[in-house]
């Protein structure tokens, strides 16, 4: 998943939250049980996601039930270092380079159901699926390799796909302003957030 198409998507949301035209204060202001929202914006697990993107919708007319998904992942991922994707760590392993780093890269989408509880307040719990790659950074003393003998390499084998439960809850700031917090499970800790009602 390209990273930046993401960070676009992202700028756009937070951009046409800006731009709506701002009717009646009363109206435009968020209220989780007896009004519509749409809301559009970030979205982060730190530090493992520090890139993400969130939306979630409400209605009034369903007793402030709704929707939400958001993505999330890695923004300073190994593959974009010195990355030798022809390379394997049993290559590395078999010319004696020796290993010097381990890091990995995740990727999370998820969805979830939302209820509004009081017009400030909505919760969430939902799930998705979070895909970890692993890279090993090997030094090679010869230097031959990669930048002044350090590179990274792709562990297939310690890559895998994760179940992802997330839940927490979104809180009313000001009349457009909603922060995002809650926790997931994969990679597990804190999730936080800030949207914007753009509807």
């Amino acid at each position: 998943m390209n990273k930046f198409l993401i960070a676009g998507f992202l700028m756009a949301g937070i951009f046409a939250g800006s731009v709506t035209p701002e009717p009646a204060q009363a109206q435009s202001t968020v209220n989780f049980t007896e009004r519509s929202n749409w809301l559009v914006g970030y979205v982060a697990a730190p530090p493992r996601q520090m890139l993400g993107f969130g939306t979630a919708a409400t209605r009034g007319a369903w007793n402030g039930w709704g929707a939400m998904a958001d993505v999330r992942l890695t923004l300073d991922s190994p593959a974009s270092r010195t990355f030798l994707s022809d390379r394997t760590p049993e290559q590395a392993d078999a010319e004696g380079d020796a290993v010097n780093l381990e890091e990995n890269a995740w990727t999370t989408v998820g969805a979830a159901v939302v209820k509004g509880v009081t017009p400030e307040l909505a919760v969430y719990l939902g799930g998705g699926v979070s895909w970890r790659t692993a890279y090993i950074r090997y030094f090679d003393e010869s230097r031959e390799r990669g930048d002044l003998g350090f590179y990274w390499v792709e562990d297939a084998e310690d890559s895998r796909t994760f179940p992802n439960v997330h839940g927490g809850g979104f809180f009313r700031l000001g009349h457009r302003l909603v922060i995002q917090a809650g926790g997931q499970t994969a990679p597990a800790g804190f999730v936080f957030g800030g949207h914007l009602r753009v509807w």
